[in-house]
């Protein structure tokens, strides 16, 4: 039989262990997004990004973790590629104090 201070403490552990885990899970998304460390004055990340030739053609990788993908704009140009890009409204609202997302998203250009 349960007392009340055993459910209070059951009740503590079980949120202590979700807490957690909402954390690392948190932490598991928004670590790869440390690394776009360099904020433009428009409050946009600039993301990592890398071109290179292959054969005949030229390829553009740009990383945006957390990025939803509704909000991806891109635009390729002669000798440019822009990349504009907000972050997923989920962990949005997952971890809202995160202040990751208090920035508007990414945005680049790579040339």
């Amino acid at each position: 039989m349960f007392r009340d201070w055993d459910i209070e403490r059951l009740v503590d552990r079980i949120t202590r262990e979700v807490s957690e885990e909402v954390s690392k899970l948190v932490e598991s998304v928004a670590s790869p997004i440390r690394l776009a460390t360099c904020i433009t004055p428009g409050g946009y990340r600039r993301p990592i990004s890398e071109a290179y030739i292959d054969g005949d053609e030229v390829v553009v990788v740009i990383e945006l973790p957390a990025a939803s993908k509704e909000s991806i704009d891109l635009r390729v140009r002669e000798r440019e590629v822009e990349v504009e890009a907000g972050f997923s409204e989920e962990l949005k609202k997952i971890a809202p104090k995160y202040s990751m997302f208090k920035g508007k998203g990414y945005r680049t250009v790579v040339s």
